[in-house]
């Protein structure tokens, strides 16, 4: 895939759209670096152009020349384009991020210039090499060259705002007028990842460059004319900072409901004014206002009202000043609680980053702290003795409950023995039992027994005496009936 591809960029804040929005319906136009004809294709589609390409790369010119009325490939240096195209003449001719690859860029720029109309207008779009990423950088004892962006690995030219004037002057053109592209400290390809990148003191650095009128300028666009032109005066960016505004409606505050509210220096003398109406928010509880990020700040003035009246709010961290309030913390951050979700807030701060006065109220904190700490140096140490005595009464404590611990150890194994013997005896005496239990069962059956024939020898007896008793009766009732005959008998035999 060629390396500068892309699609038509209808975005703010991107030199493709700078430039296009400058190019006038039906117009003839010299693009140099078309790459795969993104650009080409929005000025043929949309603009109704007749737009002439110059590519080096073959496989991108052979996406492009699709869009385009003519073209060649080649070299830029080799000037062949001018060799084809000298006798045409066109209403805008285009650099947009190519001059800075070639190492002639004025002389490519002076004979541009040759087959452009007498109205017409050369608009280019190159990188700042001053950007404060680049400068950090530099800090940090690094020039690192990157596959895209300020320092493209195959850029050989920079320019800087003063060189713009220098850049037209040498090709024989006028600056019409400068606009830019910008991206925050921080953002770009650049930034300073490792803490060795950014040098000794780099927050102090970073704070001050931010400061910098074109310290965040990623691009500048250029509109060049042949003829004398009174220049217009653009109004660039003024130096910015974002605050934050978080918002808490039930869920406590979160990233998923935070404004982003610029603040401008009007002045570029270090204060930053930030003013939003928050309109009346369903389920608004508290907000939290962070003026800057990862530093430190003075907020000079702070306005918050709903309804015409003023909300008390709590800096997390600060410590008020006659220039206002001061918050050395790296996350300085404002609570207002208990808002009104039926009512719009007005939010009006003045922000002081890093300057004279800032120092000067920080050193004066530290002073204070450092007669606080004085007074409290006595109490301290007052409170030192008077740890060391309860470090020496914990300590005695220690000693006895270890003493106590060896003692409790020592009757924990004692009992333990004698609940060994005592479970052993108890095994005896349950064995004893069992066998004594044993023993009574079996007695207790032999006693059964032993009653049982008692009783049926009773019966026995009672039944032989009725049978004696009978036999006795029987024998007296035949000795009765026998006694007359024995008689006779007797009689009989006496005789």
């Amino acid at each position: 895939m060629p390396k500068y591809d892309g699609v038509i960029v209808q975005t703010p804040n991107t030199s493709q759209y700078e430039i296009l929005k400058n190019i006038q319906m039906g117009s003839t136009v010299l693009e140099f670096g078309c790459a795969t004809g993104y650009m080409t294709r929005y000025m043929k589609e949309e603009l109704n152009c007749k737009v002439t390409i110059v590519e080096y790369d073959a496989e991108s010119y052979e996406m492009a020349k699709g869009y385009a009325e003519d073209g060649i490939c080649g070299d830029i240096l080799d000037f062949m384009w001018y060799e084809k195209f000298h006798d045409k003449r066109y209403d805008a001719i285009l650099f947009a991020d190519v001059l800075e690859h070639l190492s002639r860029p004025d002389r490519v720029l002076s004979t541009a210039a040759k087959l452009l109309k007498i109205t017409g207008h050369v608009y280019i779009s190159i990188p700042n090499i001053t950007h404060n990423d680049i400068l950090l950088k530099s800090y940090g004892d690094r020039f690192d060259y990157t596959g895209q962006g300020l320092l493209d690995d195959t850029h050989v030219h920079f320019w800087g705002f003063r060189n713009l004037w220098e850049l037209a002057e040498r090709a024989g053109l006028k600056v019409e007028r400068v606009t830019a592209t910008y991206q925050e400290t921080g953002t770009t390809e650049q930034k300073p990842l490792a803490m060795d990148d950014r040098g000794p003191n780099s927050a102090l650095l970073t704070r001050l460059l931010r400061q910098r009128r074109f310290g965040e300028v990623y691009q500048f666009i250029l509109s060049l004319v042949q003829s004398n032109v009174k220049e217009t005066e653009e109004k660039f960016q003024e130096p910015a900072i974002i605050s934050h505004l978080y918002l808490d409606t039930g869920n406590g505050f979160n990233a998923q409901q935070i404004l982003y509210l610029p603040g401008y220096s009007l002045q570029s003398n270090g204060i930053y004014h930030v003013h939003y109406e928050l309109p009346a928010t369903p389920g608004l509880r508290n907000i939290r206002f962070d003026p800057v990020e990862n530093q430190g700040c003075i907020l000079r003035s702070l306005a918050i009202t709903q309804e015409g009246h003023a909300l008390t709010f709590q800096p997390v961290h600060g410590v008020v000043q006659e220039q206002g309030i001061l918050l050395p913390d790296s996350d300085p951050k404002i609570l207002v609680e208990n808002i009104s979700a039926q009512a719009s807030v007005v939010l009006d701060a003045e922000i002081q980053l890093v300057g004279e006065e800032y120092l000067a109220a920080l050193e004066q904190v530290c002073r204070r702290f450092e007669e606080q700490e004085g007074a409290l140096f006595l109490q301290k140490r007052e409170q030192e003795k008077e740890r060391e005595r309860q470090q020496a009464e914990l300590d005695a404590l220690r000693a006895e409950n270890s003493r106590l611990q060896e003692l409790l150890k020592l009757q924990r194994s004692r009992y333990a023995e004698e609940k060994q013997k005592l479970n052993q005896e108890t095994r005896k005496l349950q064995q004893a039992n069992d066998v004594l239990t044993q023993v009574s069962k079996q007695m207790k059956a032999d006693v059964d027994a032993y009653a049982l024939l008692v009783i049926n020898k009773e019966k026995y007896i009672l039944r032989l005496q009725e049978e004696l008793t009978e036999a006795e009766s029987t024998r007296k009732f035949i000795q009765r009936k026998l006694h007359a005959p024995l008689h006779k008998v007797k009689q009989l035999l006496g005789r």
